[in-house]
């Protein structure tokens, strides 16, 4: 069990601002989520579920998870900015440098965000798979046998 004072002290905030996390006062950003994840070694998806995932200090950072899986979720939907802003309660623009440029959001922000992909905030925040490149796809393949479509790409 750590305090809220040490806690305070590690993360770099005031004990108030603890307390008013705790008791849902606050709208904590994802930058300040990463901090209090590091700090209680816990994967920054148990502040949304009732199981505890243990923290490795690896990994991308929770913007970084929204921003892939942001992309993931709204292309396997088949979802235009548009679709996710006007769902979520948010602006084009604004959903469109979240995924774009990895804004930092709060948590308000991320829940209407998922509202507008229609799925759940820690579905945003899951550890998000990077792919590997096609070639080294390619090479496996074939060494298994197996043939692979290269990617498309789009022009915008």
């Amino acid at each position: 069990m750590v305090s809220q004072r040490i806690l305070a002290e590690v993360v770099g905030c005031a004990k108030s601002y603890i307390s008013e996390i705790e008791t849902a006062r606050a709208n904590v950003g994802l930058d300040t989520l990463d901090d209090l994840s590091a700090a209680l070694r816990v994967d920054v998806v148990s502040f949304f579920s009732e199981t505890i995932i243990e923290y490795n200090g690896l990994g991308l950072l929770a913007r970084q998870r929204v921003t892939r899986n942001l992309e993931r979720l709204r292309v396997a939907a088949n979802l235009e900015y548009t679709d996710v802003a006007a769902q979520g309660g948010l602006r084009v623009e604004y959903v469109e440098k979240i995924e774009n440029e990895g804004r930092n959001l709060s948590l308000d922000r991320l829940e209407a965000l998922a509202v507008g992909l229609g799925e759940t905030p820690d579905a945003l925040l899951k550890k998000a798979r990077v792919q590997e490149p096609f070639a080294v796809r390619a090479a496996r393949a074939k060494q298994n046998r197996l043939t692979i479509t290269p990617p498309v790409w789009r022009l915008a």
